[in-house]
């Protein structure tokens, strides 16, 4: 299974080999060093934006929204926004109510 690490795959007890001779590739090669093939790279599938979605909120949807973006639980996402809001003596709940209209809403 591969494991994404800045647009390069790094494989776990696998081997990256070139597609045209079958030679074990470099990690994070760009071309085979036996025949000159370009090594295939692996994109990052993570393409989330940061969005509020439209279901799952309680109050303005950015605790729900930033939990699914940087993928934890939306319980510690509200958590923190909780325990920050009340160290800061209430900065972080404006920077919330900023945030609620600064991060679109999903379509």
């Amino acid at each position: 299974m591969p494991f994404i690490f800045e647009g390069f795959a790094v494989w776990y007890n696998e081997r990256m080999t070139c597609p045209k001779c079958g030679k074990e590739l470099v990690p994070d090669a760009l071309f085979c060093a036996f025949c000159g093939q370009a090594a295939p790279q692996v994109e990052p599938e993570d393409d989330r934006a940061l969005t509020r979605p439209k279901t799952g909120r309680v109050i303005g949807g950015v605790a729900a929204g930033m939990s699914e973006t940087f993928g934890i639980p939306v319980m510690w996402m509200r958590v923190l926004w909780v325990v920050l809001s009340i160290a800061t003596v209430g900065l972080v709940a404006v920077l919330y109510l900023v945030l609620c209209f600064a991060i679109p809403e999903e379509k």
